[in-house]
């Protein structure tokens, strides 16, 4: 779905006026800049995103947010919109610009300011932020921004999905550039999982699993047909699968199904579809809904984390988060290394 206006960057205001309260925020933006956030408990991370005023995306991306704020408070994770103008946008009331809740109401189709009242925090707010791009060198057609280790940096793409923005991605994609500076092991320990039952070890391995992936199914069946050797051979192992859901329409369905227990999966591997890689777990609308939000959850922290790829490894080495993308070739010589 592309942007009504396409944002071009915030315009600046030529009047010189009173700059708008700052918010004091975790990783913060300097003073002046208006970004308003939903409450977050105990934030370990914050991610800036843009808010362009008219932009179809940018409506999307928070409304879509609005909807899953719980799976971002469970990381940790503090999502911040600033709101800039772009030429030609529409009008908005000043209370669009007063909290996130409501931002998010004039973002709803069929949105009609009373007034154009919103029009001078808009510009205060772009003269705030223009100032602070150029000073941090950022391109002002940025979407995404965050405050990494070398300083304030950004992102002008957004991930699409059949042509459409992709919320998720798009935040996930975001997230994995500021993982540097938050405690990957930590976002691991918000996961919800199922231990591989006769692995017992110390050296925990998270495996980032689809219900319909069909590498992980070939991966779920080589380690459940292995597990002796796995375990002579690497006894400090054990394994914790985390499932999500990705692949397809019903994914996330099958994955809060396969947290139900090992059994879940082991069904799912049982009766899976290898010729239209799909699990077989049968979709169902009784699904515990404490287990559709964990699953939920744990999409979230891999998109965070990921980059996108089914299965994904990760394990922990001196407080380093290490990664494995896909199936691995050798998959007892990969285990044994896992120390």
């Amino acid at each position: 779905m592309g942007s009504s206006i396409a944002p071009v960057g915030p315009q600046p205001h030529a009047e010189a006026e009173a700059p708008a309260p700052a918010q004091t925020l975790g990783g913060p933006l300097p003073g002046g800049i208006l970004s308003l956030h939903a409450a977050t408990p105990r934030p370990s991370g914050n991610l800036y995103v843009l808010w362009y005023t008219g932009a179809a995306d940018s409506s999307t991306m928070l409304r879509w947010y609005a909807d899953n704020i719980d799976d971002y408070n469970a990381m940790g994770i503090r999502i911040n919109w600033i709101p800039v103008p772009t030429p030609n946008a529409p009008a908005y009331d000043a209370s669009c610009f007063s909290s996130f809740r409501g931002l998010v109401a004039c973002s709803a189709p069929g949105y009609r300011a009373r007034s154009n009242s919103g029009a001078s925090v808009l510009a205060r707010n772009a003269n705030a932020y223009v100032a602070f791009a150029r000073q941090q060198r950022l391109n002002l057609s940025d979407w995404i921004l965050w405050q990494g280790k070398s300083g304030w940096a950004g992102s002008a793409s957004l991930s699409r999905d059949a042509g459409r923005v992709a919320p998720g991605q798009s935040i996930g994609m975001g997230l994995r550039q500021l993982a540097g500076d938050l405690n990957l092991a930590a976002l691991l320990q918000h996961t919800h999982w199922i231990a591989q039952p006769g692995l017992s070890g110390n050296r925990v391995l998270y495996v980032f699993w689809d219900p319909d992936c069909v590498y992980c199914h070939y991966d779920f069946v080589r380690i459940a047909h292995t597990l002796g050797a796995i375990r002579a051979a690497n006894p400090t192992l054990s394994i914790r699968w985390v499932p999500i859901g990705i692949l397809k329409a019903n994914s996330l369905n099958k994955a809060a199904q396969s947290l139900g227990g090992y059994a879940f999966m082991r069904r799912d591997a049982t009766r899976y579809d290898s010729r239209n890689e799909s699990g077989g777990l049968i979709p169902t609308p009784d699904v515990d809904p404490a287990l559709l939000r964990q699953a939920s959850q744990n999409t979230r922290i891999f998109h965070a984390m990921s980059l996108g790829e089914t299965p994904t490894y990760m394990w922990t080495v001196g407080g380093n988060t290490q990664m494995s993308f896909g199936s691995p070739k050798d998959m007892a010589q990969f285990l044994r290394t896992i120390r």
